[in-house]
Parts: structure tokens; sequence; C-alpha cells
């Protein structure tokens, strides 16, 4: 199985990307505090390819607590 991750800092649009990648439409909020899995099929070179992101936590903020 094949692993991957975006690099970026703190809210660049990695999981803004990940969702328009996997669901075709934009997220006006997020909130990130909150870890994910998400699965979709695509095709590849005319293959099928299950695709599962975990959007993980941002582990620099404290869970269920506000960013300053």
């Amino acid at each position: 199985m094949a692993k991957s991750g975006h690099l970026g800092g703190r809210g660049a649009g990695k999981s803004a990307l990940t969702m328009k990648l996997l669901t075709r439409r934009l997220i006006s909020e997020y909130d990130p505090n909150l870890e994910d899995t998400y699965s979709s099929e695509e095709t590849v070179d005319h293959q099928p390819v299950h695709l599962r992101v975990m959007d993980a936590a941002d582990p620099d903020t404290p869970r269920n607590c506000e960013a300053a």
C-alpha cells in the first residue's frame, strides 16, 4: 500500500485540497482539532483505485480547545 502526505504549514489549505479531490467541493469551515478518514473510488489509467485519506488533527492545537 502506497502512502503519501501533503506538506505545508498550518492554514496552508492541505485539508481543503484533500476534500476538493475527494468530494469535488470546497469546505467553507474547518476544525483543525478533528481527525477523520475519507474514502473515494477513482480511475487512474483506466484502472479503479480506492483512495483512503486520513486528515490528521493539528498536533500543535490542544484537543477540544479553540486556537488563539
